[in-house]
């Protein structure tokens, strides 16, 4: 007896499904970038949070006219990953005057480019958003050069006021 399949994947389900995946995973890094940025409170993380809720509010209102006007899935979505990649963009540069790329960063600690990498990952000295270039904070890797652990762990929890970590930015010549 022939079975009939009840569904039949066409090809443009595969490419809404890996569509869909990769707004996922790029969706995921604008949350940890932004939540980086809203535990360093003040003004910046105010600012965030607004602008959060209303590209929000303004991307599902889009969606849903888009949808009602006929718009298909794939648009819908493609519409959404620009917006996100433009978040991701935004969130990622780190301030000039407080990093520097991973090239500058291995001359200054003597150390090769992928030996400087390896401690961006290891030690959180840098990030890298998006497969773009490394970007190494200036204090972070002050900290780490001097084994400074424990202000090393401050700054990634967020202080930048207390007296061990903001003795970096004022070495750096950076406002906390």
């Amino acid at each position: 007896m022939h079975r009939v399949p009840l569904f039949k994947p066409r090809r443009s389900d595969a490419r809404m499904l890996t569509s869909l995946m990769m707004l996922a995973a790029e969706a995921n890094s604008v949350v940890a970038l932004r939540m980086m940025k809203l535990m360093r409170g003040g003004n910046g993380a105010r600012s965030e949070a607004e602008r959060m809720v209303r590209e929000k509010i303004d991307a599902s209102l889009e969606a849903t006219t888009s949808l009602v006007a006929g718009a298909s899935g794939e648009r819908i979505v493609r519409r959404y990953r620009k917006r996100v990649a433009a978040n991701a963009k935004r969130l990622s540069r780190l301030s000039s005057n407080r990093s520097q790329k991973r090239k500058d960063a291995a001359s200054i600690a003597g150390k090769s480019e992928s030996t400087m990498r390896g401690w961006c990952d290891e030690h959180g000295l840098g990030r890298r958003i998006g497969g773009g270039t490394w970007s190494v904070s200036k204090v972070a890797l002050a900290m780490f050069l001097d084994g400074d652990m424990k202000a090393l762990r401050a700054y990634h929890a967020g202080d930048r006021t207390g007296e061990l970590v903001a003795a970096y930015f004022r070495r750096a010549g950076i406002a906390p």
